[in-house]
C-alpha cells in the first residue's frame, strides 16, 4: 500500500548517503556524569514536496540535539522501536555532523518528521546516548524509569509494514485483527515492557496510521475482565491502564517477562528495572559478563525473600520446596541465555546452598558470585558462595571436550 508520505526511494537514499560520506561524522559530548542528563533532538521537518526541484535529491533526515538536567529538561516524546538489522545503516545529520542510525529508526524519522507534533523534542536512545560508552550506557538505563515517566507520551513505532493492518484495524477493531497487529516483532521485544508501562500515554503509530494504546487495551481487555491474569507476556502488557498502581517485584519481573527478546541477553534483567521498586533494582553494568548479572539477580532474590514469598498472579514455578526454587533459577538460567557448559549442575551448586540457608537463622547468610577465567592464575571460569569466613568453588571448563566437564574445587579460606 502507499504510504501518503513521502519516503525516499533506494536511488534517492544512495545518493544521499554519497553526499553525507564528505560530511564529518559526529561525535557524543560527554554527559556531566554529578547530574542525571539526558539528550534529546528536534527533527527538522522536510520541505513539502511542492517545493522541492524534482531533479535534486531529497533533503537528508537532520536534527539537532543538546544536553538538558533531566530535572528541569522541556517536554519530549519517547520513541520506543525494534532496533533491527544491525547491518543496515542509513545517514543522518545531527548538528550538522553525520550518524548512522539502523532502517526502521530511519524510516521512523522519515514518517514522523513532516507530523504535526514534530516541533516537540524527541528521546531516541539510538541516538540519544552514547553507545560506545559503557559508563554512559549504565547511567542513562538506571535512569529510563524516569525518563518514561516524565515524557509526555511514548510513541510505539511499529514501522512502515504495519500500516495495512493498523488501517483494518481502525476500519474494524475487532479481535482477529488484534491478533494480527500484535504478530509485530515490536510485541516479543523485553524493552517495552517499561516502555508501556511507565509512561502517561502511549500513541502507536503503524505507517502513518496511529493508533492509541488504550483503542487496544479495550478490545484485548474488556472492563469485565481486567483482573484475568494471563500467561502471555504480550497480553499481560495490555493490563497497564488497568493496574496503574500495582508493583512488581525483581522476581515476578523476571518469571513473567524474561522469556521476551532482546539482542542482548543481560538486558532481560537490565531491560525490566524500570518497572520494580527502587530499592529492588540492580545496579546496571556492562562491563559484567551474563554469568554475573544473572547471579546478581539470584543473590537479590534471595535478599528480598522473594523466593519463598509469591503474590497473587502468574506464577507456573510454585516454590513450595526448595526442589522448585532451584527450578526457578535454573530457567531463568535458560531465558537469559546462560550458556549450557556454563549453567551445567547448577542445581548441584543450590541444593549445596540452599542446605547451608536451611539451617541458618538470624543476620548469616550465604553469598553467591561468578568469577572470569583468570589465566595467570591457571583458573576457569567460576560458581562461588561464601559462608562464615569459607569459600567453595564449582569450576567450570569450557569445550571443547567430549561433553563439557563441571569439577567441584576444595574449599578455599577468605582472604
Amino acid at each position: 500500500m502507499e504510504l501518503p508520505i513521502d519516503l525516499p526511494t533506494t536511488t534517492s537514499l544512495g545518493s544521499a548517503s554519497a553526499a553525507l560520506d564528505t560530511i564529518p561524522s559526529y561525535t557524543h559530548q560527554a554527559l556531566d556524569t554529578t547530574k542525571e542528563q539526558i539528550r534529546l533532538i528536534k527533527l527538522r521537518q522536510a520541505l513539502p514536496r511542492e517545493h522541492v526541484n524534482a531533479a535534486d535529491a531529497p533533503p537528508p533526515v537532520a536534527c539537532d540535539m543538546a544536553t538538558f538536567d533531566l530535572d528541569t529538561a522541556p517536554e519530549y516524546i519517547a520513541l520506543s522501536y525494534v532496533w533491527g538489522d544491525p547491518d543496515t545503516l542509513q545517514p543522518i545529520l545531527v548538528n550538522n555532523k553525520t550518524m548512522h542510525i539502523r532502517q526502521n529508526l530511519f524510516d521512523f524519522l522519515c514518517v514522523f518528521r513532516n507530523y504535526d507534533t514534530n516541533g516537540c523534542y524527541l528521546w531516541i536512545d539510538q541516538i540519544t546516548i552514547d553507545q560506545g560508552c559503557i559508563p554512559e550506557r549504565n547511567q542513562q538505563v538506571q535512569l529510563m524509569s524516569t525518563i518514561y515517566k516524565r515524557c509526555r507520551f511514548v510513541i510505539a513505532w511499529l514501522g512502515l509494514s504495519s500500516q495495512e493492518v493498523a488501517e483494518a484495524f481502525i476500519s474494524n477493531p475487532c479481535l482477529r485483527i488484534t491478533w494480527y497487529l500484535l504478530r509485530n516483532r515490536y510485541f516479543s521485544r523485553v524493552w517495552i515492557v517499561q516502555e508501556v508501562m511507565l509512561p502517561p500515554e502511549v500513541r502507536m503509530l503503524c505507517g502513518n496510521v496511529c493508533i492509541h494504546w488504550d483503542d487496544l487495551t479495550n478490545v484485548i481487555l474488556p472492563d469485565d475482565q481486567c483482573d484475568v491474569v494471563f500467561k502471555s507476556p504480550k497480553q499481560f502488557l495490555f493490563v497497564r491502564q488497568k493496574q496503574l498502581g500495582r508493583s512488581y517485584t525483581l522476581e515476578q519481573s523476571i518469571r513473567q517477562f524474561a522469556q521476551m527478546e532482546c539482542q542482548d541477553p543481560r538486558d532481560k534483567v537490565y531491560g525490566m528495572i524500570g518497572i520494580l521498586p527502587e530499592h529492588e533494582r540492580p545496579r546496571v553494568d556492562y562491563e559484567k559478563r551474563l554469568p554475573e548479572v544473572y547471579i546478581d539477580v539470584v543473590n537479590r532474590i534471595e535478599e528480598l525473600g522473594q523466593a519463598v514469598s509469591y503474590d497473587a498472579g502468574p506464577s507456573w514455578f510454585p516454590p513450595e520446596l526448595d526442589e522448585d526454587r532451584i527450578g526457578t533459577y535454573q530457567r531463568f538460567a535458560i531465558h537469559i541465555g546462560v550458556e549450557d557448559y556454563t549453567r551445567s549442575q547448577l542445581r548441584e551448586y543450590f541444593e549445596e546452598i540452599f542446605a547451608i540457608t536451611s539451617q541458618v537463622h538470624g543476620p548469616r547468610r550465604v553469598q553467591m558470585g561468578f568469577e572470569r577465567a583468570d589465566p595467570d592464575a591457571g583458573t576457569p571460569d567460576r560458581w562461588w558462595y561464601e559462608f562464615d569466613d569459607q569459600k567453595r568453588c564449582y569450576h567450570i571448563y569450557e569445550p571443547p571436550g567430549p561433553k563439557p566437564r563441571y569439577a567441584h574445587a576444595t574449599i578455599e579460606w577468605k582472604q
